[in-house]
């Protein structure tokens, strides 16, 4: 093999890498965003949950209220009929 051919074959090699390496650049920055992109909807599936288990609490404290009230009542009603059958 004569020195031009060396120096030809040199040069493909190089721009296969060349390629090679921009290929995976571009392949990384892909993943990149890729990474980020799911870090962002994880986050906001995050939020997203907690509001929704505040909302929920808060409905839970209000209907044990709700019930805690109506329970009273029936306690009431019960007192009074006792005292209406005596």
């Amino acid at each position: 093999m004569d020195l031009q051919n060396m120096l030809i074959d040199e040069g493909m090699r190089c721009e296969n890498h060349k390629t090679n390496y921009q290929t995976l650049k571009a392949e990384h920055t892909r993943l990149q965003d890729e990474y980020t992109r799911a870090q962002n909807e994880l986050k906001r599936l995050l939020s997203d949950r907690q509001v929704a288990q505040e909302k929920q609490q808060l409905l839970l404290a209000e209907l044990r209220g709700e019930l805690l009230d109506k329970m009273r009542e029936l306690e009431v009603k019960i007192t009074i009929k006792k005292h209406i059958s005596n």
